[in-house]
């Protein structure tokens, strides 16, 4: 069973990056990955990755399959992407403040000690998982910064929902919290992956022109096609030979992807507009 899962995710990744009837891969492409890690979960630790398995079943009514299509459809509406996009963003404040109020609700806010501390104080000592900007907060920060960072950590996940019905303030937190994630790898060597690519989804790559340049021919999709499956499997060899940390490195990427949505000034895309437009609606 777990094996005809697996076959289907990649098969349907395939039909999704080329464009073969793109809703029904990301349909089947989202049933297929929560599938496959409900039965991971059913035999050890639970992941908390439920939002970018989500992101093929909401952005399915999308037009996100069409951009690198090798066979381009005529029946493509742009005007439909708009509330997909603005769901997702919804389900992605909603997702990061539920977090928020789970640390709220289980005395994060106690002044008495501090949640921060204890768990970085665990990875070092308990766990053997120490950082080294762990390990120096341990010796150097004073009692209130780590009570400062229990409050930042849960005022941050419980914002976003505020913020997700104004474009420009959605972009700066989802800006802020590819930071977050990174900071959140470096005190606690907890390497979350799966926000950082969730994110990318509100990313204006319109604007950036390697990408423009890649949308401009039929040839050069073939091209990128080619290359994001080669790059693909060479990292997983390199995870599999080396124990290159794959979830790490993309953690650590993330502020580029944070720098992209700050310091893009120029008029908004289509895709933009349509989280606008969607969010309004």
């Amino acid at each position: 069973m777990t094996y005809s899962f697996v076959a289907l995710l990649c098969i349907s990744s395939v039909c999704l990056i080329v464009g073969v009837w793109p809703k029904v891969a990301s349909l089947v492409l989202g049933v297929s990955w929560i599938s496959v890690h409900s039965i991971a979960f059913s035999t050890g630790k639970i992941d908390h990755g439920i939002l970018l398995q989500v992101a093929p079943l909401v952005l399915a009514f999308s037009c996100w399959g069409d951009t690198f299509r090798l066979r381009e459809s005529r029946h493509v509406n742009r005007n439909a992407d708009g509330f997909p996009i603005a769901i997702f963003a919804f389900l992605t404040a909603y997702w990061m403040a539920t977090a928020g109020w789970q640390k709220m609700m289980h005395n994060w806010l106690d002044p008495s000690f501090s949640a921060v501390y204890a768990i970085v104080y665990t990875n070092s000592i308990v766990t053997d998982r120490p950082t080294l900007v762990g390990q120096l907060a341990l010796q150097y920060f004073p009692t209130w910064a780590w009570e400062l960072n229990d409050w930042v950590t849960v005022v941050f996940e419980l914002s976003g929902i505020f913020f997700v019905w104004k474009r420009k303030l959605f972009r700066c937190w989802i800006a802020a919290a590819c930071f977050f994630h990174l900071g959140i790898d470096l005190f606690m060597s907890i390497p979350y992956a799966a926000a950082p690519l969730a994110y990318a989804a509100f990313a204006p790559w319109s604007r950036l022109g390697l990408v423009r340049w890649l949308h401009s021919g039929q040839s050069r999709r073939r091209v990128l096609l080619v290359a994001i499956l080669l790059l693909a499997l060479l990292a997983n060899a390199v995870q599999l030979i080396y124990s290159f940390s794959l979830a790490r490195s993309i953690v650590w990427a993330a502020p580029v992807l944070g720098m992209i949505f700050l310091l893009s000034k120029q008029p908004q895309s289509a895709s933009e507009h349509d989280l606008e437009r969607g969010s309004a609606t």
